[in-house]
């Protein structure tokens, strides 16, 4: 009866252990399926954000490099002004110089203007299908649009009036006026490269910040258009 008994406890014991051990596994299993669940959500949050760093980064170069264009053109354009109205006798070969300069340089910026829009388009485009909170849908991504088709606007001005740009009737007065505006249509222009930075850092919020512990915070006394999860604030009065 005592050895009956012994089996038993023994059978039991190691009924127990068992159990014991397929719990454990199966803890051990549901742990380590939601840390390969993490770890593979943090890589792809990563590539979402690489993906968006890499094309705000190709948006602020190509307004970097459409800016100093636009600067280096209004000093070359100026000199190349004051050349024809010198009332020096210009030879037919270098009017036919300066002409070919002007189409050259206004070519020029052209390009530069037409690859922010491109690029701009690309990232609008990316960030729609980026799996982001800030599809078409979004505060943020109709803020966006609107800062976008001022830049637009603004890049389609300064174009038109260099390529309308009469080199032999344009005045000093006129060139100055010309010189005003296209300052003024480039504010809208860096506009674009603020808001766009201020998009990366919801972008990193939305994806990164929780694995890094770190949060990016858009500075709002900053008098200037300003893109928030809550839609564009306009800054630049108050």
């Amino acid at each position: 009866m005592k050895i009956e008994t012994l089996n038993l406890i023994t059978a039991i014991i190691s009924i127990m252990g068992l159990l014991l051990v397929i719990i454990g596994w199966v803890v051990a299993s549901k742990i380590a399926t939601k840390q390969v669940e993490r770890q593979t959500k943090i890589m792809m949050d990563y590539e979402v954000y690489k993906n968006i760093l890499s094309q705000v980064n190709n948006i602020i170069n190509a307004i970097a490099h459409f800016s100093s264009g636009i600067d280096t053109h209004t000093k070359k354009m100026a000199s190349l002004l004051n050349e024809k109205h010198s009332g020096d006798a210009i030879s037919t070969e270098r009017n036919y110089e300066l002409i070919e300069l002007w189409k050259t340089e206004t070519e020029s910026i052209t390009m530069s203007g037409y690859k922010i829009e491109e690029s701009i388009i690309d990232f609008m485009r990316s960030l729609d299908m980026s799996g982001t909170n800030f599809h078409s849908n979004t505060e943020v991504y109709k803020a966006l649009q609107i800062v976008q088709k001022d830049a637009s606007d603004a890049i389609n001005s300064i174009i038109l009036k260099w390529i309308n740009l009469n080199l032999d009737g344009t005045t000093v007065p006129q060139y100055d006026n010309l010189k005003i505006d296209t300052q003024r249509d480039m504010k809208h222009v860096r506009a674009l490269g603020d808001c766009i930075e201020d998009v990366l850092k919801l972008v990193f919020n939305d994806t990164l910040a929780q694995s890094t512990k770190i949060k990016k915070v858009i500075n709002l006394n900053e008098h200037r258009k300003i893109i928030t999860l809550a839609g564009l604030v306009d800054k630049r009065f108050g």
